[in-house]
């Protein structure tokens, strides 16, 4: 990692509530982020001594220059409607001591190619969240997505979700109809846009509630894409699919031992919006996919060849769908079955075959501040609740250190990228499940002294000891470490 400081430079209106603002947001910019160097300029090109306050044409002018990196405002100046190459965010100090949850007043614009600031916004925007809410009853959503709604500060819901999960929500909570009755959406899918994105800039923690399951004829892509182009984290909480409702729930099963092995499902509804049936050419082309495939992958691929399909085609084997053990292997027919079999698990595997077994999220490359991190949580109780929602906040993946651990084979390997270690009796608890090695080049976070201590008697440097004895503290600093680093590597 390149360890030289890097200057962050910010522009002002020469105001009293800006300049007056600046210097708090700096301090806590600064203990936030130690290894960055971070400066006022009161007057857009000019020393911080100048009089003039420069004009709004003039901060974004120095944003777009970089000679600026960008424009500390008061929240009320934003413009929801800045011009495409300017972005923003609010600035809300996260959860932990020394810069608790508090809305500062202020906000930072910055230049959309500016990749190390929209790196540093990642400390202050929550991953928006979109939940399956399950096929009209409330006890069809799952227990991720009533987590995720009881910690919403907005929810934009649709027609097909249950009326009653909004009971869910905080009382501060706001809840918005977006849904589509018959073919006219109560918002339109452009203003939706705008409102999803400016929620998760203004650090709201934000719910996007969709009927069933998301991503069966969810249209979810199209929600996602303006995140991703936006460079904004995400994260999808898959629901019961009508589908599931329609079959498993009513009894006409849609397989049978003996009777059939599968079944295909569709919609008449083209993109162009007219209604007709797939022809036999589509039937060809659609994905395939596999359950209980690992023994039998080179035998499908084989014969999907044999049967005309491309051996280009895109391949993709999901393990253990869902656990904490998750891997997804990609490929294309030709392939797939060698790099299957050089897995080594025991868990079930999901194949897909067809164009979308390569389209995944971006956010696990870009998304937040921890861009996807497995991190391996060892707290107890609400201790653990804590760190699960800060780790989503983050853009992370929250990996619980639970009994369940114990069902650990060699052949299923837990993996993770770091490790947050309450106290001293956790790392003895990770070391003796998993062993030592486990831990070689991870990240790893010493909860309090006590667990620097076993730590280093391990011969293990921890990454970093919070001063504080909070959970949000705890992540809020290796999220900030995480992004030390990119911005220092940019």
């Amino acid at each position: 990692m390149n360890t030289t400081r890097h200057a962050v430079r910010f522009g002002i209106f020469n105001d009293g509530p800006a300049r007056n603002a600046a210097e708090t947001v700096l301090s806590r910019l600064s203990s936030l982020l130690p290894d960055l160097s971070f400066h006022v300029d009161c007057a857009a090109g000019e020393t911080a001594n100048a009089a003039a306050s420069p004009s709004t044409d003039e901060l974004w002018g120095q944003l777009r220059c970089g000679s600026l990196d960008g424009a500390l405002v008061t929240a009320d100046v934003i413009c929801r409607d800045l011009v495409a190459d300017l972005d923003w965010f609010r600035l809300t100090w996260p959860e932990a001591p020394g810069y608790q949850a508090a809305d500062t007043g202020m906000a930072i614009v910055v230049d959309g190619r500016n990749e190390r600031m929209k790196t540093l916004r990642h400390l202050f925007v929550k991953a928006v969240t979109f939940v399956g809410a399950g096929p009209s009853h409330p006890d069809l959503c799952t227990m991720m997505g009533v987590k995720a709604l009881q910690n919403c500060d907005v929810c934009f819901y649709d027609a097909l979700a249950s009326p009653l999960l909004l009971d869910l929500l905080p009382s501060h909570a706001e809840a918005l109809d977006v849904g589509k009755r018959g073919r006219q959406y109560n918002v339109p899918r452009e203003s939706l846009d705008v409102l999803l994105l400016d929620a998760c800039r203004d650090g709201k923690r934000v719910v996007r509630l969709k009927g069933g399951d998301p991503g069966i004829f969810g249209r979810l892509a199209e929600e996602i894409a303006p995140l991703d182009a936006a460079g904004l984290p995400y994260r999808v909480v898959p629901g019961v699919s009508s589908l599931n409702a329609a079959t498993t729930g009513t009894g006409l099963l849609p397989t049978r031992r003996g009777v059939n092995r599968g079944f295909s499902t569709m919609t008449p509804r083209a993109a162009s919006r007219d209604h007709r049936v797939p022809d036999a050419n589509e039937h060809l082309h659609m994905p395939l996919l596999f359950f209980m495939a690992v023994g039998q992958t080179r035998d499908i691929a084989g014969t999907l060849m044999s049967e005309g399909r491309p051996a280009d085609e895109p391949a993709a084997m999901v393990f253990g769908a869902g656990t904490e053990y998750e891997e997804i292997v990609t490929g294309y027919l030709a392939d797939i079955a060698d790099k299957v079999e050089e897995v080594s698990t025991d868990l079930p595997g999901l194949l897909m075959i067809g164009p979308t077994a390569h389209s995944r999220y971006l956010h696990p490359a870009g998304g937040g501040a921890l861009a996807g991190l497995r991190v391996l949580l060892t707290y107890d109780g609400a201790g653990l609740d804590t760190a699960v929602r800060c780790v989503h906040d983050y853009g992370g993946i929250p990996i619980a250190f639970r009994g369940v651990s114990r069902t650990l084979t060699p052949k299923r390997v837990l993996a993770f990228d770091a490790v947050c270690f309450a106290n001293s009796a956790t790392v003895a608890a990770v070391i003796d499940l998993l062993g030592s090695d486990s831990l070689a080049g991870k990240r790893l976070l010493a909860g309090d002294a006590g667990a620097a201590r076993t730590l280093a008697a391990g011969d293990f440097a921890p990454s970093h000891t919070p001063p504080s004895d909070s959970v949000a503290a705890h992540l809020t600093e290796l999220a900030a470490r995480c992004v030390s680093e990119r911005i220092l590597g940019l």
